[in-house]
């Protein structure tokens, strides 16, 4: 059972990636679908995982305090050359709606705003309300077209 109060972000390392690996298997179809933009299978997920730079971009996570699993996970992918990022968000359907994919994106756009990132998007699917919702409440501009979204935060220093 996962807790009403808001759990602690945490900085993941390449020490977690058997638990970021989990998390992501954990996630139902189309929880995967808004994830990736696919459904993505067991083996893609494996690849995505594999594939994390843990010397270039950052990754937060809530842990189930109970389990010691990730109950939501979010990748900062940074592009150093342009100055902007790509986050990623995902939190396990049990553990929604309290707080916690605003808790890490707070601490994915802190951590941009650290680096002096220009800006962060997201891109979601466009029935993804949940994302969408969430963007807004953290001042990002959304755009819908040809069947994806874009959810754009311009950073300035705070």
């Amino acid at each position: 059972m996962v807790s009403h109060l808001i759990l602690p972000v945490s900085r993941l390392y390449r020490s977690d990636l058997a638990a970021i690996h989990t998390h992501f298997l954990k996630l139902n179809e189309a929880d995967r679908s808004q994830r990736f933009g696919l459904a993505a299978s067991d083996a893609a997920i494996a690849a995505y995982v594999d594939g994390l730079r843990f010397d270039q971009d950052a990754f937060f996570g809530v842990w189930d305090e109970q389990d010691d699993s990730l109950l939501g996970f979010t990748h900062l992918a940074i592009s150093p050359v342009n100055r902007y990022a790509e986050i990623g968000v995902s939190v396990h359907a049990a553990a929604r709606r309290r707080g916690l994919g605003s808790a890490m994106l707070d601490q994915a756009i802190d951590y941009a705003l650290r680096l002096e990132l220009t800006e962060v998007v997201m891109c979601f699917q466009p029935y993804n309300t949940e994302l969408m919702q969430l963007a807004r409440t953290h001042g990002m501009r959304l755009s819908v077209g040809n069947g994806e979204g874009l959810a754009r935060l311009g950073l300035v220093a705070r």
